[in-house]
């Protein structure tokens, strides 16, 4: 029996049945979505794409979740994808407390394709600069002490209206 696991998409969720007549729940790669996601990949290996041009040009080629009983296949959005991308699972590595060990399954993309693209991903975030209407000699620059989250620049004004600048970390309340 196949089953959509919906956190990674490109794999499908498989129970087999061993030599014990134990059931034995396992992935196997989908056929259909697994060399779309090779190709994102390699594509964007390339460095002539942005992430969103990427997206849109794998949506025009098929991706697209997987269905379930209660939800139809859908395109990815932005941040789907964009976590896909940098998701150690599909070079075949697996996450457990922090550390990366090597997974049971079988690998999308090949390991080095993987950290090409994680080095493409870093330089292109490590540019991008926001335009925002607010300077700060400090800005972009503090990080928390507590959990390494960013430092975000808040404004508060007292009751006389003199406005006072101060950092606040952005991982608050996440963390």
């Amino acid at each position: 029996m196949l089953a959509s696991w919906p956190g990674q998409v490109g794999y499908l969720n498989v129970r087999r049945t061993d030599e014990q007549g134990r059931e034995v729940r396992t992935v196997d790669v989908d056929p259909e979505r697994a060399p779309l996601i090779r190709w994102a990949f390699e594509r964007y290996a390339t460095g002539e794409v942005s992430v969103a041009e990427l997206l849109r040009e794998v949506t025009a080629r098929g991706l697209s979740t997987v269905p379930s009983p209660k939800r139809p296949s859908k395109p990815l959005g932005k941040a789907t994808f964009y976590a896909l991308l940098t998701n150690p699972y599909y070079a075949g590595m697996i996450r457990y407390k922090g550390a990366l060990h090597p997974g049971a399954h079988e690998p999308i993309v090949e390991p080095a394709l993987f950290d090409t693209v994680q080095s493409l991903l870093k330089a292109r975030n490590a540019k991008a600069t926001r335009h925002v209407r607010h300077a700060h000699h400090l800005k972009g620059l503090l990080q928390c002490g507590s959990c390494g989250s960013r430092m975000l620049l808040d404004f508060a004004t007292n009751p006389r209206g003199t406005t006072y600048a101060y950092f606040v970390c952005s991982g608050r309340a996440a963390k």
